[in-house]
């Protein structure tokens, strides 16, 4: 595992953990509702069919945190963590459970060294949202 290319993409990673909930957009779209087509794509990542949910995810006009959360978790799953760790460098939004994707799927192929990484910035990122962090909980402060 290239954990030092692991390191450069995680610090440069746009990455922005939000402690307000997510508030779906009203815009009239084809999707809005999201959460039957986020249903479909860990279906689909759950079964093995990574094209597939590759697809559905490729041309969606708008994603939540829990779109990219099934897809990063589905490719840790099926196998692919390059493609989970591109995809993560990829999102603008994060929450803890993209984090904890994250954390659990690097622990998962081994990379102890990437896991403690995303830790150490998740914390740095609840800290500057003005999330204090006690052992085993985040508490707003």
């Amino acid at each position: 595992m290239h954990t030092r290319n692991l390191s450069l993409r995680l610090t440069r990673s746009l990455c922005t953990a939000t402690a307000k909930p997510f508030i779906q957009n009203q815009t009239a779209t084809p999707y809005t509702n999201l959460k039957p087509l986020n249903s479909k794509i860990s279906a689909f990542m759950r079964d093995g069919f990574l094209e597939e949910a590759q697809k559905l995810f490729d041309k969606m006009p708008r994603r939540n945190t829990v779109t990219w959360n099934a897809m990063i978790r589905g490719y840790f799953l099926n196998g692919q963590f390059q493609d989970a760790i591109n995809l993560f460098s990829r999102m603008t939004e994060c929450d803890v459970f993209s984090y904890n994707t994250m954390i659990a799927g690097l622990m998962q192929c081994g990379d102890v060294d990437g896991a403690r990484q995303v830790f150490d910035r998740m914390i740095i990122e609840m800290l500057s949202l003005g999330i204090q962090w006690f052992p085993g909980i985040f508490v707003m402060g």
